[in-house]
């Protein structure tokens, strides 16, 4: 949507100060209409019973004050483009507004399937655009080069849905363009990640290292608190403790391997349970 603009400088304009009131409530109208209605400035005969309480006559003193020029059997209103804006403009943003709704859906779309919040989405089409859009359409127009545009209304085009296409995932899209999310209150890795973890490090304390984890990245700002994979990040920071941990509770640290075999004898010598109580014994919840 597009609103009639006067220019302040038209506060001094000899021609506007000239106008009776009948003369200048005619060419405010006029003005009103032609910018709803996409007619570039552009008035015929017939569209002077289309303009709301516009005053028959008027236009004879408008032609006079050089406010409306004689064109094609009606008439153009002077500085129209120099001063409002055109059907060009009007219909190159609705199809940048447009084009952005179709972005966010395909974003929000390719969040969903990685599983992340769709935050951080700008509803709406920045000044940075606008603008260039609006300087690309003038200048085209100035230059003879715009594209013949039918006439459809900036509503209608913003209420059509985006095309299934525009949604669809391409396939060869990096997940490195993804945008990074700060960690979510509450999060932790699937229970399938965390078995895998405390097979690989079963001598550390999968716990206190996760809340060692949630801690320092809810407390940590800037955009290097954001990240595309929490999962990815939550492992290498288990490896990471796992590596800077030489000794554990006095003892030198053992491989993996040996850390299993003890687990084992300090089960036997305590309970002695089977091999096959030992393997298919539950797991306790390690988060």
């Amino acid at each position: 949507m597009a609103d009639a603009r006067l220019p302040d400088r038209w506060l001094t304009e000899r021609r506007i100060q000239k106008l009776s009131d009948r003369a200048f409530r005619a060419f405010t109208l006029a003005l009103m209409w032609s910018v709803s209605s996409r007619t570039d400035g552009v008035i015929d005969h017939s569209d002077l019973d289309l303009i709301p309480g516009f005053p028959r006559g008027a236009e004879e003193e408008l032609v006079k004050s050089g406010l409306w020029v004689e064109h094609n059997g009606g008439w153009l209103i002077a500085e129209f483009c120099d001063t409002q804006t055109s059907k060009a403009e009007l219909h190159a943003l609705a199809r940048a507004r447009a084009s952005n709704r179709e972005r966010q859906a395909r974003y929000r779309l390719k969040q969903a399937e990685q599983g992340l919040p769709a935050d951080n989405v700008d509803n709406n089409v920045t000044e940075t655009v606008t603008e260039t859009v609006i300087e690309t359409v003038t200048t085209q127009a100035r230059q003879g080069k715009a594209e013949a545009l039918p006439y459809v209304t900036e509503e209608e085009l913003l209420a059509k849905p985006p095309s299934p296409k525009s949604v669809v995932k391409k396939s060869g899209t990096s997940p490195a363009r993804a945008r990074g999310t700060r960690l979510p209150d509450g999060w932790k890795p699937p229970d399938e990640v965390i078995r895998a973890m405390h097979e690989q490090f079963p001598g550390m304390d999968l716990r206190a290292v996760h809340a060692d984890f949630c801690d320092y990245w809810h407390a940590k700002a800037g955009q290097g608190a954001t990240k595309v994979d929490w999962v990815a990040t939550w492992r290498r920071w288990i490896r990471k403790a796992d590596a800077d941990t030489p000794h554990r509770n006095g003892h030198p640290r053992l491989s993996t391997a040996d850390q299993r075999v003890a687990q084992i004898l300090a089960m036997k010598s305590t309970h002695q349970p089977s091999i096959t109580q030992i393997t298919q014994a539950p797991r306790l919840e390690l988060l």
